[in-house]
């Protein structure tokens, strides 16, 4: 009964290191819409929106200009420049498309798509030609960005779906494939990269955990309690069980022989 009690003892222990999943307030944030939602939040999604934004346009070039989704997943930010001037044309029409990823094929090797992929398009206007953002140096001490910057939501998955690792990337497709754009996690809740040329983009991730990761870790502790609790179980119910007595062999009667012998 000691042994048996040490056992839980250490069970208990182990299982109170082991932290708890992280459970987020959904009320707190607004959902994410996805154009293929997860089967577990089939019943609760909502279509994904869509946005549009004109910017005007002159001799000088582009003035300073935003485009967003209507939900506020997808926002693009122009500054004054971002559009060359084009012939007559007197505005650039910038829409933002979400879609499913998935349309465009498999996601990068060893990712899994994280929310939808969003095509950034730009038209000037009345041309209806398609044009592209300035090729030029970024950075500087400018308060305000010097070159066009996308930022992505990322959606927050359910408690066990989520990637384990928490590294978001950041992809665009050309022709075929994905190509890898650096970009910048803040946080869980979106990435930000520079916009140097307009098309598909969408966020990956990978699912699985990584050998000697703190979820792997947990698992690891957690199957080491059901396994540990099943031996003291186990040890209780047999030690609890009363021991069977054997039966006496019965006295043989001697042989004639022996007993003539006596």
């Amino acid at each position: 009964m000691r042994r048996l009690r040490v056992i839980l003892c250490v069970v208990i222990a182990v299982g109170s290191a082991v932290p708890a999943p992280a459970h987020e307030d959904e009320q707190s944030i607004i959902p994410y819409r996805w154009s293929n939602p997860p089967k577990t939040l089939e019943s609760i999604n909502a279509e994904p929106l869509s946005g549009r934004a004109s910017v005007p346009l002159g001799p000088e070039g582009s003035e300073e200009a935003r485009a967003s989704t209507a939900d506020g997943q997808v926002l693009v930010i122009l500054p004054a420049g971002t559009f060359a001037a084009h012939g007559s044309d007197t505005s650039v029409e910038v829409s933002i498309r979400p879609g499913d990823p998935a349309t465009h094929g498999k996601a990068p090797k060893g990712l899994r798509y994280e929310g939808n992929a969003y095509t950034v398009a730009a038209v000037a206007r009345p041309s209806g030609d398609h044009v592209e953002p300035v090729r030029r140096a970024c950075g500087g001490a400018a308060p305000e960005p010097a070159c066009a910057t996308i930022d992505m939501r990322i959606p927050k998955r359910l408690a066990g779906e989520e990637p384990i690792d928490g590294t978001f990337r950041l992809f665009r497709r050309v022709r075929r494939d994905w190509r890898e754009v650096s970009g910048n996690a803040h946080g869980d809740a979106g990435i930000v990269a520079t916009l140097t040329s307009f098309g598909t983009y969408v966020v990956a991730a990978r699912p699985e955990a990584a050998p000697g990761d703190p979820t792997a870790l947990a698992i690891g502790i957690a199957a080491g309690i059901v396994i540990a609790g099943g031996a003291a179980l186990a040890l209780a119910g047999r030690r609890g069980r009363p021991r069977k007595r054997s039966k006496a062999a019965p006295r043989r009667s001697p042989t004639p022989s022996r007993a003539r012998a006596r």
